[in-house]
């Protein structure tokens, strides 16, 4: 194989790995989060490790004690449609703020 075929595969291999490490998100034990893709929420999730499209998914956490997502601008409710959601975890003992 010549040279230029083993630098383009470990660039794409380096790019491949680049993209994986960035889709991870692991939401630690004592936290649930609210899922948001392309700004608009998606689900609730618990603690795990969990593979979420780069660039356009962001996680924000969730206080399942007073059912609010803790967002940059301030808390918001969480809406009646992952409510359900949010209450499972709390019923687990995961809560935002211990």
């Amino acid at each position: 194989m010549s040279w230029v075929v083993i630098l383009s595969l470990a660039g794409f291999l380096a790019l491949l790995l680049l993209l994986f490490l960035t889709a991870a998100t692991v939401v630690p034990e004592d936290q649930v989060m609210a899922v948001y893709v392309f700004g608009d929420l998606k689900g609730i999730v618990g603690p795990g490790v969990y593979f979420f499209p780069p660039f356009v998914t962001s996680t924000s956490p969730v206080d399942t004690s007073e059912m609010e997502i803790l967002t940059d601008e301030g808390p918001e409710p969480v809406p009646p449609a992952f409510e359900r959601q949010a209450r499972a975890y709390e019923k687990t003992g995961y809560n935002q703020n211990g």
